[in-house]
């Protein structure tokens, strides 16, 4: 979204890249520089690494991922409620944290 490797950003870590240090980069992203210039930036689903670009409590609200980005940023959660539950597509709706002790595989009797 920034047109670089990671790695290569003035806040990124010795190491290598950090989601963490997404939000405080110097350089403007992609989406930030078209809205910049008059263009309507939209995101739909898992554009960066969170989807609907907030990193917060089951990625519904906190901070944004990439701030000032998006005119529209949406994730469609449908059954699963949060986007947290949607990205990963748990059966039934149930989170993660609602499966744990569940086993890995489950099966149904079927024809």
């Amino acid at each position: 979204m920034f047109g670089r490797y990671p790695g290569c950003f003035p806040a990124d870590p010795d190491n290598g890249a950090s989601l963490k240090t997404v939000a405080k980069q110097q350089l403007l992203s992609m989406p930030v520089l078209f809205r910049k210039h008059g263009d309507q930036t939209i995101a739909v689903g898992k554009v960066t690494h969170f989807p609907g670009n907030h990193s917060g409590k089951e990625w519904a609200d906190g901070p944004e991922e990439l701030p000032d980005a998006w005119d529209v940023s949406s994730m469609p959660s449908g059954p699963w409620k949060t986007p947290e539950s949607a990205m990963h597509r748990y059966a039934g709706g149930i989170s993660r944290a609602a499966s744990k002790g569940r086993l890995v595989t489950e099966s149904v009797a079927g024809g």
